[in-house]
């Protein structure tokens, strides 16, 4: 989500090319996950979904073997994602691989990009200045300081 309002933030008409409303969980906007005015932003454009409820969360989370680095934000993700039989986007390539064990879909913001310019809606040289400026905000999607379309052609996820 911080990504997509960083990209907002860095062309506003990037807009058009999200979904109306983006499916989220209200937690992700909490203060220890994203900044007030960054969750004031994406406001307009989420929708909270519906959390299973304790006894599934208990029943999905326990038959799953999620790896213990994944954050608290992220089981619940999980979950919900399983829960909902939806798939996510993610920058976290922990979870990727255990939403896919699930059949589920698993992608990130730079594979989208790519897929953006690889179906002809976007140009790539407007994809490497959009990923040049998320890495001057310290957004690194692609986990370099110095992206470029060659990288993001490169990339791979999870």
């Amino acid at each position: 989500m911080i990504t997509i309002a960083n990209l907002l933030e860095v062309d506003k008409s990037f807009s058009r090319h999200l979904p109306t409303k983006i499916l989220a969980l209200e937690v992700s906007f909490s203060a220890d996950q994203m900044r007030p005015e960054t969750a004031q932003r994406l406001w307009s454009i989420v929708n909270y979904c519906q959390t299973p409820t304790f006894a599934e969360l208990q029943r999905i989370l326990s038959s799953s073997n999620l790896p213990k680095s994944l954050s608290e934000v992220d089981k619940l993700l999980f979950a919900t994602a399983v829960h909902l039989k939806r798939g996510v986007v993610t920058a976290d390539k922990h979870l990727a691989k255990e939403v896919s064990k699930r059949n589920l879909n698993a992608i990130d913001i730079a594979s989208i990009l790519r897929g953006l310019v690889q179906s002809g809606q976007l140009r790539a040289r407007y994809v490497e200045s959009l990923i040049r400026q998320l890495a001057g905000r310290m957004d690194y999607i692609l986990g370099r300081p110095d992206p470029t379309w060659e990288d993001l052609k490169k990339h791979t996820f999870p």
